[in-house]
């Protein structure tokens, strides 16, 4: 995974969903597919399951095996790579940048 300036939120660690460290995400605002790394804790981790809907998504991760791991992690950040696409970029990537227009800088 990048730099951690192109990380955004994909959601947030909710209530574990069973015993083998499978969480609801909170806020999800990622579809957070299997396969997708995420950045939790300061640490990579990949989503290995993914279950529920688009709204109500069920993730387990690897790494994360017990419902006492997810307990410690409830309320943490899901982090993963801003995908940007052809010629896009983000507002915070213009801070620093000096405007020009037809009056001059």
């Amino acid at each position: 995974m990048g730099d951690d300036a192109r990380l955004v939120t994909a959601g947030v660690v909710g209530r574990s969903h069973g015993l083998d460290g499978g969480f609801h995400v909170e806020r999800p605002q990622h579809p957070l597919g299997r396969g997708t790394v995420v950045r939790l804790d300061g640490r990579e981790h990949v989503v290995e399951r993914r279950a529920g809907t688009d709204r109500k998504p069920l993730v387990r991760l690897a790494g994360i095996a017990t419902r006492e791991a997810v307990v410690a992690l409830r309320g943490e950040l899901l982090l993963v790579e801003a995908a940007l696409g052809e010629g896009e970029g983000r507002a915070q990537d213009l801070l620093g940048w000096r405007a020009a227009g037809p009056g001059g800088v």
